[in-house]
């Protein structure tokens, strides 16, 4: 729809975004579920540059692993419900990508995969990558400011 279209059919717009901490509201409301059931937030920053770690996707497993990384774990020991799972959103942003459009310069192609590790603590090498399956992923490489992934891990 254009947005000439919905100016002319619609006059007011509202957004709802529901947060970790609303999330976390209604959950205890509706299902008695405690704070170690709770939602946790984490932002972690980094920058592609090229020629250091802009790896590209992961047809490319020797330049791949040149891309930001980043370790997480999901438990929940404190959980009472049997056979719990972890829900992960996964989001990956370009920030500032939109004040270049005036020199000619859009969004690059973004896109992440996640691996399973067992008790690994340094970065994923190529072999690992090409040996490994891929436990999730945001889809095919897409040039927009953001992608993201929803995933539900057995803990």
């Amino acid at each position: 729809m254009s947005f000439q279209d919905f100016a002319i059919n619609f006059d007011k717009i509202e957004i709802c975004n529901l947060g970790p901490a609303e999330m976390d509201k209604i959950a205890t409301d509706s299902s008695g579920l405690t704070a170690e059931d709770s939602w946790a937030t984490y932002v972690y920053e980094s920058s592609w540059e090229k020629g250091h770690t802009a790896g590209g996707c992961r047809n490319y497993a020797d330049t791949f692993v040149k891309n930001p990384q980043l370790m997480i774990t999901l438990d929940n020991p404190e959980s009472k419900i049997i056979n719990s799972k972890s829900t992960v959103i996964i989001a990956l942003m370009q920030k500032y990508r939109r004040e270049m459009r005036s020199i000619g310069l859009g969004f690059l192609p973004i896109g992440f995969a996640v691996y399973k590790t067992e008790d690994r603590t340094e970065r994923l090498d190529r072999l690992f990558v090409r040996t490994h399956r891929i436990h999730c992923d945001s889809g095919p490489f897409i040039n927009m400011r953001e992608v993201c992934q929803l995933s539900s891990h057995s803990c």
